[in-house]
């Protein structure tokens, strides 16, 4: 049989489209530590009730991860003063916290200082 015979289609004549509002963002790469330095959602701490009760006050120093969608994952304790008051609180606190979101996973460290006010 023979080949089919080409059939040609004009073009589709499209309306002018109007100028995207911005594309910064979209060529923006935020550096790790742009994004570990602004977290846009930063709730406040609870300062534990046991802790608060014996006037204790301390640090506590966290490796977490910052997932591609800003959110916090692996939350690592490192280190405690004084060992056993905050580190609960820390966790539960640095687990609602949110980042820019980057597209890639970052590992970062953070520490929580704990005083009474």
């Amino acid at each position: 049989p023979p080949p089919p015979a080409a059939v040609k289609v004009p073009p589709v004549p499209l309306k002018p489209q109007p100028p995207a509002e911005s594309t910064s963002d979209a060529t923006t790469i935020l550096s790790d530590r742009q994004v570990i330095d602004t977290p846009v959602s930063k709730p406040p701490c609870r300062y534990p009730k046991r802790a608060e009760d014996a006037e204790k006050e301390g640090f506590v120093r966290l490796m977490i991860t910052i997932q591609p969608d800003g959110s916090v994952s692996d939350i690592e304790v490192v280190a405690a003063q004084p060992p056993g008051w905050f580190e609960e609180a820390s966790r539960s606190c640095v687990s609602r916290y949110r980042y820019r979101a980057s597209g890639r996973v970052i590992k970062a460290p953070i520490e929580i200082t704990w005083r009474l006010e």
